[in-house]
């Protein structure tokens, strides 16, 4: 069934930060930055490995200088052929972006906000971004650190009062607890403010030029205002990572990526992509009734307790495959909305889940 067409997929720069961070850096290091952000760095390494098993390449949004981390997973990426290419190219194209960027986040702001002060896990996301960025920005723990990604300060767009207040606290309790300088309130509270804008600008960017091929990282994907609704498009993303760590030897961090790479060539892995593919197809050429009806089908065989593989198996593809009835297959028509799909990318089982969780955990000792 499978469409033998090229996929591509954008993961978000932060998923590759992360990511990389958890599989590169030193074990001192890891076993520093994991519990201040538990929440992303499982959301990243999820994601990441469950896009190199379900695309032939990734898309990665250029900067000026990368992690050094980062750089060590994009070059090994480059050099197995998984990154097809860098944008956006131009300065002129990149300042444009920014622009429209604004634009459209200044329509969303109220909406983050609001999400934000909800304290959800979206909040505690947040809350794990500021804190690396602090250990980057203010401490310089790795080096000098180029900010001019930020918006300038007349730019940044203002949290509400309780929410800056929230989070400039936890702030700096956590320079406290790391025996580090902390800046003077109204200096913390502005870069704060800087932070978030362009964090979610960069993220208004994404959407507008790699919407089709965007895959979010958790402080974007948890936005409420931006998940579908249907019933049954939140099911568990831990499938593909939690195979992998049972049946591949992964006994240190390092191992993951090769072991993930090598899933990938073997007749399961195989197996997987081309039922990926057909599932992308038949939502792509799908009724919103129909893939409502596909929803429910794939969230009854996570919630019978089915994992891995046959949550993406035959009783989902079959079901997917009498969807079709001629409609053109690849169509990318109905997805300008990536989070279509979003079902794909988290968690909804807390007893599934944290197994894996679990295992993440103990591979921050490695």
């Amino acid at each position: 069934m499978s469409t033998n067409r090229q996929s591509i997929a954008c993961p978000d720069g932060q998923i590759l930060h992360r990511a990389g961070e958890f599989i590169f850096a030193p074990k001192e290091v890891i076993q520093q930055l994991y519990p201040e952000n538990r929440l992303g760095y499982r959301d990243a390494v999820v994601k990441l490995v469950q896009v190199l098993c379900t695309t032939d390449q990734i898309s990665v949004r250029r900067v000026k200088t990368f992690h050094e981390t980062t750089e060590r997973l994009r070059t090994k990426l480059q050099t197995d052929g998984k990154i097809s290419d860098e944008f956006p190219l131009e300065d002129a194209e990149r300042q444009r972006i920014r622009e429209l960027g604004m634009r459209r986040l200044k329509n969303d702001w109220k909406k983050i906000c609001d999400a934000i002060g909800a304290g959800t896990i979206l909040a505690g996301a947040v809350n794990g971004l500021l804190k690396r960025e602090c250990r980057i920005y203010w401490w310089k723990e790795e080096g000098d650190f180029d900010d001019s990604h930020y918006v300038l300060g007349s730019q940044r767009l203002l949290l509400p009062k309780a929410i800056r207040l929230d989070l400039a606290d936890e702030i700096t309790r956590f320079g406290n607890q790391q025996g580090k300088a902390v800046p003077d309130r109204a200096r913390l509270e502005e870069w704060i403010e800087r932070v978030i804008t362009t964090h979610y600008c960069i993220f208004e960017e994404y959407w507008q030029t790699k919407s089709d091929e965007y895959i979010p990282w958790i402080t974007r994907s948890e936005l409420p205002f931006l998940q579908k609704q249907d019933e049954g498009l939140s099911t568990s993303i831990d499938c593909i990572v939690a195979y992998i760590l049972k049946k591949s030897r992964v006994n240190k961090r390092s191992d993951l990526l090769k072991a993930c790479l090598d899933f990938s060539a073997t007749t399961k892995g195989k197996k997987l992509f081309g039922r990926y593919d057909d599932l992308r197809a038949s939502w792509g050429g799908a009724t919103k009734a129909e893939q409502r009806d596909l929803t429910r089908a794939i969230k009854g065989i996570v919630d019978g307790g089915v994992c891995f593989p046959m949550w993406l198996g035959t009783k989902a593809v079959e079901f997917a495959g009498k969807l079709r009835s001629g409609r053109e297959v690849g169509t990318t028509a109905t997805l300008r909305n990536a989070w279509a799909l979003r079902w794909l990318f988290r968690p909804a089982r807390v007893s599934v889940a944290r197994p894996l969780f679990r295992r993440l955990e103990e591979l921050t000792h490695t």
